[in-house]
């Protein structure tokens, strides 16, 4: 018997209990001796007091989560806690945590700090009792602080939103104009959400002015049936034979005035 136990084969490969103890503490948030002790202390118990048990701006369970923030951080001050370790000792969805934490933080009944560095994350959870004003005072600046940036951020969506209904002045401007083809284009809709053709009545407004690209829009539903007439049925056509558009009409006028009877004429 003796000389079998000798000559016992060990697999390596298996993890020893140390180990597998080790990271099952901290899958749970347990990462230092006194988490450990806080853990397995014979008197741990948790409790609520009054004036938080009373409160109706916060729900009963972040009453609750309160109480356990309370009881692991008795010791050190803090509460090294994970989501998950705190959903399984509430018995509650580890997504729900969360929200929980947030209504105790809004509430100004605890304090919550993130702690990066090349090992990982870690979040510390101090408790803010009725009576520490100055912790208190602390998270009222802090949370004052992160609302003048919210207001500041309002501030320059507004504006944004301004100078966009600005501009939706000129795009109603671009649409009536679009909308004067509809005459002559038989699948004028199109213009409306094409951005090449909105971009080149833009462009023909701002450098000709928009009545002369009404007028010119206008004209073309007769231009368009005349001989010899650049036909044009959008607006980058527009904008492409605009020159065109304005000799022809010129040379037009001119013809017209030739056949008018003059005087000479008439004698």
């Amino acid at each position: 018997m003796e000389e079998e136990e000798q000559f016992k084969v060990i697999d390596k490969r298996k993890k020893s209990i140390e180990i597998e103890i080790t990271e099952f503490l901290i899958s749970k948030g347990i990462y230092t001796l006194e988490q450990v002790k806080e853990l397995l202390e014979p008197d741990f118990y948790a409790i609520i007091p009054i004036s938080i048990l009373e409160k109706k701006s916060i729900s009963a369970n972040a009453k609750l989560l309160y109480a356990e923030i309370m009881a692991l951080s008795k010791k050190s001050g803090k509460c090294f806690a994970t989501n998950e370790y705190l959903a399984d000792r509430m018995g509650l969805s580890k997504r729900t945590i969360p929200s929980l934490l947030k209504e105790l933080r809004d509430d100004l009944l605890i304090q919550v700090f993130i702690k990066r560095n090349k090992d990982g994350t870690y979040r510390d959870i101090t408790v803010l009792l009725i009576g520490d004003r100055g912790a208190r005072r602390k998270a009222i600046r802090g949370i004052a602080k992160r609302r003048g940036q919210k207001r500041n951020r309002q501030r320059e969506i507004d504006k944004e939103n301004k100078e966009l209904a600005t501009q939706s002045v000129a795009g109603k401007e671009i649409n009536d104009l679009i909308e004067l083809f509809k005459s002559i284009n038989p699948s004028y809709e199109r213009l409306f959400r094409n951005i090449s053709q909105r971009a080149a009545i833009e462009r023909m407004v701002k450098k000709h002015s928009l009545e002369k690209i009404e007028w010119a829009i206008k004209v073309l539903d007769k231009t368009n049936k005349m001989p010899f007439s650049p036909t044009i049925t959008t607006p980058i056509q527009l904008e492409m034979k605009l020159g065109d558009l304005i000799a022809f009409i010129q040379k037009s006028k001119l013809k017209a005035e030739a056949k008018k009877p003059t005087i000479a004429k008439i004698k």
